[in-house]
């Protein structure tokens, strides 16, 4: 590595946790119920992380509820008191497709689970799905049926030749791993495939930080 080059921390927050994976390979899991209040811990994501004196730190971060302008800017404010001096929002299903195991391409449709707020995507389409108690995995479904819709039969059936879901498995277990699978299978998958390893969408927002061009980074906030 060169030792001139920044140290970058890819962070993906979840509904219950934070996980963070460094360039210079630490890893770290904070569990928290306060993941949306990033003054509760992102300076603990730097702990343990070898920075040299002088070096640059950035923080390459994934929220799969999404976040707002302002929850961009407390980040970058945050991100300043914990030493950070450059922050990148990577969106949740980007991350997830470059991070999980042997990677998903754009046209597998991808289901990113959150207690509060699940993401969809699949091609250049994505949404966002509310649980509804009872009717979770049939929401889940319902959306992506509707995101498929507008393409032909054959192509239809190709996309759900494989479904990739992916959550802690706290998360996969509340909403139903069964459930998912059936209401997937309503209409079309052939194959659904469930993936807990949430860390990956840690490394998978390190990965797009490395691609990144410069002009998409943005300098924390000085206020």
């Amino acid at each position: 590595m060169d030792e001139d080059a920044p140290i970058t921390l890819g962070i993906y927050v979840g509904g219950e946790a934070v996980e963070a994976v460094s360039s210079n390979g630490h890893e770290t899991v904070i569990r928290t119920a306060n993941t949306q209040d990033p003054g509760a811990w992102l300076e603990l994501t730097v702990y343990g992380v070898d920075v040299e004196p002088g070096g640059e730190l950035r923080a390459a971060v994934t929220f799969v509820r999404g976040t707002t302008r302002e929850q961009e800017f407390t980040l970058r404010r945050e991100a300043r008191r914990a030493g950070f001096h450059r922050v990148l929002v990577v969106p949740a299903l980007d991350a997830a497709r470059r991070g999980l195991r042997g990677g998903v391409g754009r046209n597998v449709p991808l289901i990113l689970l959150d207690t509060e707020r699940s993401q969809l995507g699949v091609g250049s389409q994505h949404d966002w799905v509310r649980p509804i108690p009872g009717r979770e995995a049939r929401e889940l479904a319902v959306s992506l049926r509707c995101m498929l819709k507008p393409l032909p039969p054959r192509e239809r059936r190709e996309r759900l030749e494989r479904v990739v879901v992916a959550a802690p498995e706290p998360v996969l277990e509340r909403f139903g791993r069964r459930g998912i699978e059936e209401e997937l299978e309503a209409i079309g998958a052939e194959r659904v495939e469930f993936h807990e390893e949430t860390l990956a969408l840690a490394r998978g927002a390190l990965i797009s930080a490395a691609r990144a061009p410069e002009a998409r980074w943005r300098r924390v906030s000085r206020r």
